[in-house]
């Protein structure tokens, strides 16, 4: 069944954007989640240690990034520098994908 058939009768909500396509609560995934059609996204909100909002679903960047630490303790520069798309499983890894988290 389509989205647009779906559409009609509901408001669709991407879960951490197009996080089966794309990484999770990344620019890609939210954009993807657009194209295919969704109405809004859903995230989660995490603060960095220097206060900036971070859309993360866990406290831990170690899941999404493999890097071991906590949001709450990792400066905004640094968590813009990691690559949540290391995870990703697919015909190119994620490496087609520059995995930043928004």
């Amino acid at each position: 069944m389509s989205v647009n058939r779906i559409k009609k009768d509901f408001t669709l909500i991407a879960h951490r954007g197009a996080s089966y396509d794309a990484p999770e609560n990344t620019f890609e995934a939210f954009d993807l989640a657009l194209e295919m059609g969704f109405d809004n996204v859903e995230t989660d909100v995490q603060l960095s240690s220097d206060g900036r909002s971070v859309l993360i679903h866990d406290e831990s960047l170690n899941r999404t990034t493999g890097i071991q630490g906590l949001v709450a303790e990792t400066s905004i520069a640094k968590i813009k520098s990691l690559n949540a798309g290391l995870w990703v499983e697919g015909p190119d890894d994620g490496a087609g994908s520059t995995g930043q988290l928004a």
